[in-house]
């Protein structure tokens, strides 16, 4: 039945509840804790499980430890790059490595990381002594 072109008189509308809630509002009141006791209760659990959830959130992450540039270091990456600090533009991949072998130092070191610096050098975000 189709109810296009009817009036809403016209309609028959069934309206027998498919979900019997009458014993919903009874099952809510027995389910509510009856004491202070019971909702520290519930509270504790439910931060013990949070700082649970926590520990594993945390023992996934990498850590990582940062390290800062000495000035003896800036100095020679301004020294080694000194044509890419004065055209503005960071080095190449193959520069990098090449500085790196020349520096044995600077293995530990990622090489976008004396990349950046390099980037930091001549956007005037590191002063070289």
């Amino acid at each position: 039945m189709h109810p296009k072109g009817k009036q809403l008189d016209d309609i028959d509308v069934e309206l027998t509840p498919v979900v019997d809630n009458s014993n919903l509002f009874e099952q809510l009141i027995q389910d509510i804790p009856q004491s202070v006791n019971e909702l520290t209760d519930i509270s504790d659990d439910a931060s013990q499980s949070a700082k649970e959830d926590n520990n594993t959130k945390c023992s996934n992450k990498k850590i990582i430890e940062r390290q800062s540039w000495t000035d003896k270091q800036k100095q020679l990456i301004s020294k080694y790059f000194a044509d890419n600090i004065k055209r503005k533009e960071p080095p190449k991949q193959s520069d990098v490595k090449q500085f790196i072998h020349l520096y044995p130092d600077f293995k530990e070191r990622k090489l976008t990381s004396i990349k950046a610096v390099v980037y930091n050098i001549y956007s005037g975000k590191f002063k070289v002594k």
